[in-house]
């Protein structure tokens, strides 16, 4: 494995200006007014590996050779380029890492290594390797890119590169104002509701919860109000019956996370059974979760992506079978996602919709 040290010839500093942000540390301000549309950015990778590499669990499990390879070069990368460990939150260690000692204690104490760990972790981009269906990911730590501050309704995106998978481009998502804040989201699911994205947020970053202009919406915001409520359109509130209906959801999901490349046709073919059964189940007395509400609208989009894999690699069903079920889950993800828009648009989306599924 190579160690890649950044080297960013884009004059960034032409678009952006890092400062000091009240209640968030350092970010990133635009120095003048940015068109939609702009490369603002590019950044190189300190270090790339396997996303798994990257686990929280992986971490506190400690295996040998991995460690050696992706998080000990990294973190002793780190320590190298003093300015930016000084720049990456958190500050002091999350108490995530506590069981884990410093390998190099002649020249960092466990709590140094700890931080360093936490830091890691903390600031860390997961991005899938092209041409692979997003089976296949990586995650990688940037100088630059990871100082970006997070929102739920950003201004910006990162994305990789398809022909250099260490290079990360920022791209503005709509015009910045001189002297606004430009942030990315760190969350790569945006169809998630206000409490699930801090959840997510406080299980993979900072242990905080988010404020930004579109969580302070709260269920204000008409997207979020769809993504959590029944068929009549009320509010689902928390009970045993939708407690066992998320139960279900999560454990098909981590199930999901484990089996992520299909590697079993079998596995894969009953995973599927078990999504759609719960999906029936989830639109039935007593759940009735709204078609569009954001465990569905996941269901769909995995089912979508199984039945895909399942297509391409030529699985012995009935390819005229799996092409309607990948053809239907597409449609009703679309469907969820455009929910929210004005009905003129709405029509349009029906309209390709079914002129997708008539395929």
């Amino acid at each position: 494995m190579s160690i890649y040290i950044a080297v960013d010839s884009f004059q960034w500093q032409t678009y952006l200006e890092l400062v000091e942000v009240e209640g968030k540390g350092r970010g990133y301000c635009a120095r003048i007014d940015i068109s939609a549309g702009t490369t603002m950015m590019f950044d190189t990778a300190l270090v790339s590996a396997p996303h798994s590499s990257f686990d929280a669990t992986f971490f506190l499990v400690g295996d040998t050779i991995c460690y050696q390879a992706y998080i000990g070069k990294l973190a002793k990368q780190l320590f190298e380029q003093s300015d930016l460990m000084d720049l990456l939150l958190p500050k002091t260690p999350s108490g995530k890492f506590v069981s884990i000692s410093s390998p190099f204690p002649d020249l960092y104490t466990d709590t140094q290594w700890q931080l360093a760990l936490d830091k890691i972790y903390t600031n860390v981009f997961e991005l899938f390797v092209p041409g692979t269906n997003n089976q296949v990911s990586l995650t990688k730590l940037y100088t630059r890119t990871s100082l970006f501050n997070h929102s739920c309704l950003p201004n910006a995106i990162a994305y990789g590169a398809e022909d250099q998978l260490l290079k990360q481009h920022i791209e503005s998502l709509r015009d910045i104002k001189k002297g606004e804040e430009v942030c990315i989201s760190y969350n790569k699911d945006h169809y998630l509701p206000v409490a699930e994205r801090r959840k997510y947020l406080r299980q993979h970053s900072f242990n905080v919860d988010c404020l930004c202009e579109r969580c302070a919406l709260d269920l204000s915001d008409p997207k979020d109000r769809f993504m959590t409520v029944d068929m009549d359109g009320n509010l689902l509130e928390l009970n045993e019956a939708n407690n066992t209906i998320r139960e279900r959801y999560d454990t098909l999901m981590h199930r999901r996370e484990g089996m992520r490349k299909w590697s079993s046709f079998q596995m894969g073919q009953q995973w599927m059974q078990e999504g759609e059964k719960w999906l029936e189940d989830a639109q039935r007395v007593p759940y009735r979760l709204h078609p569009h509400h954001w465990m569905c609208k996941h269901m769909y989009e995995a089912l979508h992506d199984g039945f895909m894999v399942m297509l391409e690699s030529g699985h012995q069903c009935k390819r005229s079978t799996l092409k309607e079920k990948v053809l239907y889950y597409y449609a009703l993800d679309i469907k969820a996602e455009a929910a929210v828009l004005p009905h003129y648009l709405r029509s349009a989306v029906d309209l390709f919709v079914y002129d997708c599924v008539k395929v």
